[in-house]
């Protein structure tokens, strides 16, 4: 129901970044990995520097490469898992070094 109320926020101010976060963590939380990707790449779309999208795409990867992995431990599964680990962590990295991160950063500090 959450994620409904929220995507229907969309449909009234796109530019707004707040649903965009919002649905990327709820479908975190509900294990829709694809989805979780689809909607923060819609959010980097419109906002480039939002660490919590960039954030957001790095679980899913992640937990993607886990899935991949315990599910099929096969020889040629090991490269799309290594992929998304490797996405996982380039996500991670935009995240920890977007502008909007250093600021909470240097606020942490003093």
């Amino acid at each position: 129901e959450a994620v409904d109320c929220m995507a229907r926020s969309l449909l009234l101010d796109p530019d707004f970044k707040g649903p965009y976060v919002n649905l990327g963590a709820a479908f975190l939380r509900l294990h829709r990995y694809d989805e979780a990707l689809a909607i923060s790449e819609a959010g980097l779309n419109r906002h480039p520097q939002s660490p919590q999208c960039h954030y957001h795409m790095a679980i899913a990867y992640y937990r993607k490469s886990i899935l991949l992995e315990s599910a099929a431990p096969l020889a040629w599964t090991k490269n799309q898992h290594e992929d998304f680990r490797k996405k996982a962590k380039e996500c991670m990295e935009e995240a920890r070094s977007s502008e909007d991160a250093e600021k909470v950063q240097k606020k942490n500090k003093n």
